[in-house]
């Protein structure tokens, strides 16, 4: 409330209210992540981060390290979120097989069925494959950037 005095009268005038703004409802979630031994933080979708914990569980190390390997192989103008997040799919990618996509039910025609299933099942456990995690950071300046660019082939 605003005071005015006019003379010797008080008048209590009401302020205006200002409109809310509205908020916006985000599904990102914000986590602290040392990476290089910075403190930063980092908002991912729920998935992701069940994504990039599994992978570390996978490969015996912690969010952090996963964080700084990724930072380190991104190219600088590619942003730490959109690199985490491309390492993660291409981790999981580089993990599946033509068998799995089979018994999941994929190249049928049927993606509709398969997007439903998705966003009601638990995050999946793809097998193991030795040296994924070497394989996928290698990889991150050809897949993470402006352009997507093929890598080196290693003959």
């Amino acid at each position: 409330m605003q005071v005015v005095n006019q003379s010797s009268i008080a008048v209590v005038k009401p302020l205006k209210m200002q409109k809310a703004k509205p908020t916006i409802n985000s599904t990102l979630v914000s986590r602290n992540v040392t990476v290089c031994g910075h403190r930063t933080s980092v908002r991912l979708e729920p998935d992701m981060w069940r994504g990039l914990i599994e992978i570390c569980n996978r490969e015996k190390t912690n969010q952090h390290k996963v964080c700084s390997m990724i930072a380190e192989a991104k190219p600088e103008a590619t942003s730490l979120t959109a690199a985490i997040r491309v390492f993660i799919m291409s981790y999981f990618r580089a993990a599946a097989t033509e068998d799995g996509h089979n018994r999941a039910g994929h190249g049928h025609g049927m993606l509709g069925n398969t997007i439903e299933n998705i966003t009601r099942a638990p995050v999946a456990s793809p097998t193991a494959i030795n040296g994924t995690m070497a394989r996928v950071t290698s990889t991150m300046p050809y897949i993470i950037g402006a352009s997507i660019k093929s890598p080196p082939v290693n003959r």
